[in-house]
């Protein structure tokens, strides 16, 4: 069954179980056409040899069209999470020693700042086993292979061993960062440099107050979100306007707040 078909599916036996549609049913059906058409942008761009990152902190790096998770268009365009591209480019100048990215995902940021820091080790984190497979990928396609580790759970990471060093941290675990930014012993690093994101259930901020008190000695910024521009070269390749706005949507219902920190 083709991604199509399938869609077309789901949405007639939601019709057919659903005859009086509510505002919340409506909303999941436009979300969904969305997302459909969103993931046929990206085919068609991974369909022409379009897999580097065209733009952003990460250029050059090669996506080889593998995405474990969420939207792929924003990052093969560089405009994803941009509000965080000067905090990145930050992060690299601080030049850590190691960077811990905890909620990994298909390995976007532990990859490219395994390219952008070529001295440091890379320790990528997920608890979803099916990533493992996709980071190893990448780190191969990008001649990082050698420098990136992937392990399944926070609580493995050595700690200990990385005391004395400069570390770089980016945080993106769904709700959890409150509990793991509590594990790590930010104090015995030579110095750290961090970015995480903040999270509730059903949106918000309800995890920011606790991150903030967690990080005070560390100068907490706030990320304000970014007003995303479609790029010139999906304004070349796609001159409908709903499809210039799906090329950066990142399948997000809300804005979630980011937190830079170092010391």
């Amino acid at each position: 069954m083709t991604l199509t078909e399938s869609i077309y599916k789901t949405l007639r036996d939601y019709c057919l179980k659903n005859e009086k549609m509510s505002a919340q049913g409506l909303f999941s059906i436009f979300r969904l056409l969305a997302k459909w058409r969103s993931t046929l942008i990206a085919q068609a761009l991974t369909a022409q040899n379009h897999t580097k990152v065209m733009a952003g902190p990460f250029a050059g790096l090669d996506l080889q069209g593998l995405s474990a998770e969420g939207c792929f268009t924003p990052k093969l365009l560089g405009v994803y999470e941009s509000a965080l591209h000067p905090f990145i480019e930050e992060l690299c100048a601080f030049a850590p020693d190691v960077v811990v990215n905890l909620g990994c995902a298909e390995g976007y940021y532990a990859v490219g700042l395994a390219r952008r820091l070529p001295d440091a080790q890379v320790i990528a984190v997920d608890k979803n086993e099916a990533c493992h497979t996709v980071v190893e990928q990448l780190a191969k396609a990008n001649d990082a292979a050698g420098r990136v580790s992937f392990l399944n759970d926070a609580a493995k990471i050595e700690w200990p061993a990385l005391a004395g060093k400069r570390i770089g941290l980016f945080i993106d675990v769904e709700g959890a960062e409150t509990e793991l930014l509590g594990l790590i012993p930010l104090d015995s690093f030579a110095g750290v440099c961090g970015i995480v994101e903040t999270h509730t259930p059903n949106g918000g901020s309800a995890t920011l107050p606790a991150c903030l008190a967690r990080l005070a000695a560390f100068n907490p910024v706030p990320v304000t979100p970014a007003n995303l521009r479609s790029p010139d070269f999906a304004q070349r390749h796609f001159p409908d306007e709903l499809d210039l706005l799906l090329c950066t949507w990142e399948w997000r219902e809300t804005p979630t707040p980011w937190l830079f920190f170092k010391n």
